[in-house]
């Protein structure tokens, strides 16, 4: 579910060994030397990896300028690897971007731009009430520390942002929350610890209902999205469905038409003892590094949408969808 209006926005409901040469940076002299040792790789007979790793230690422990040990794994006298020539001439490059024409940015090459690490630090950014995603809206101030959708008269509501192929609207982060849709509805029920988690099991109704009370709160208009705009949003997590929870991701593999079936069962033998729901952003997001980000656009929930005849259709990836077209496309179960 989620949803838009006359404030343009949409909210989202249910929904290395081998190698000794060395690289060493002069900051004060802007002195560059390459193969401080001659040696290059393990296979190197003539400057063995031990006399690499001498002048190293003894550059670095000098002190004069920061200095860098690159080893090429299976490498002789010198690099002849493709990858291993791409990786000398990117140095040399960045050497001379950095202190010859000063435009480098300083690199953390420990910190992978696509690891948890790196998608957990963005989910960090989003809007949270306490330990609750969201925002504060109608109250006396912000819900630090809360643990309740409710804070001083104000409500816990979705955030939003632009998407950059649905001009004049904004659509929601993320699912819309169980803590988020408790406010609306104070019989919801919430098991413990799991306010984060997407609301489930929302009828086509209650979900139009929702949005409807978001308008008044919030003096903003609010919908569920337009059939033909959900489908811009899945496109744009095509290339990420592999990462988000779907049938393919508890499978382990790319699912086909014949295995779906066979994977059902299993699926529905968990589901008695549990949800393969998980908390809302738990999986790689979707969007450009520049961009806000969008989560669990390809899986977690499906989502409400409202057709041309202004009727209700579940759109998009849930935990029990597999991604390929030609599978039979799966209605989430009611809960």
């Amino acid at each position: 579910m989620r949803g838009s209006g006359d404030s343009r926005q949409t909210i989202r409901c249910c929904h290395i060994t081998g190698g000794n040469r060395v690289y060493v940076e002069y900051l004060r002299r802007l002195i560059f030397e390459f193969n401080c040792s001659r040696g290059q790789g393990p296979k190197d007979t003539s400057v063995p990896t031990g006399k690499g790793w001498q002048h190293f230690r003894a550059m670095q422990q000098s002190g004069a300028a920061p200095v860098r040990f690159i080893l090429f794994p299976g490498s002789g006298h010198g690099p002849t690897k493709l990858s291993h020539r791409k990786r000398k001439i990117s140095e040399e490059l960045a050497w001379i971007d950095r202190y010859l024409l000063g435009e480098q940015k300083p690199v953390n090459e420990a910190f992978d731009e696509k690891s948890p690490l790196a998608y957990e630090l963005r989910k960090a950014e989003a809007a949270r009430s306490g330990r609750l995603l969201g925002k504060i809206v109608g109250g006396s101030g912000d819900a630090e520390g809360s643990e309740t959708n409710k804070v001083s008269g104000g409500v816990l509501i979705p955030e939003t942002a632009e998407f950059e192929g649905l001009p004049r609207v904004k659509v929601g982060r993320f699912e819309v929350t169980r803590a988020q849709y408790a406010a609306f509805d104070e019989s919801y029920e919430i098991p413990e610890g799991t306010e984060n988690w997407p609301a489930s099991g929302i009828t086509f109704e209650e979900a139009t209902d929702y949005c409807k009370w978001l308008s008044e709160k919030t003096g903003r208009k609010h919908r569920l999205p337009k059939e033909s705009e959900m489908e811009k949003l899945i496109g744009s997590a095509a290339g990420n469905a592999s990462n988000e929870n779907n049938l393919d991701w508890w499978a382990g593999y790319k699912l086909t038409p014949d295995e779906v079936p066979y994977l059902m069962a299993k699926v529905t033998e968990l589901e008695e003892h549990g949800s393969l729901l998980e908390e809302c952003g738990s999986f790689p997001l979707s969007g450009k590094k520049d961009e806000p980000g969008f989560w669990d656009l390809a899986g977690n929930v499906a989502e409400w949408t409202v057709t041309e005849e202004s009727k209700g259709k579940v759109l998009g990836f849930s935990a029990v969808s597999p991604t390929d077209k030609h599978c039979e496309y799966f209605l989430p179960p009611p809960g």
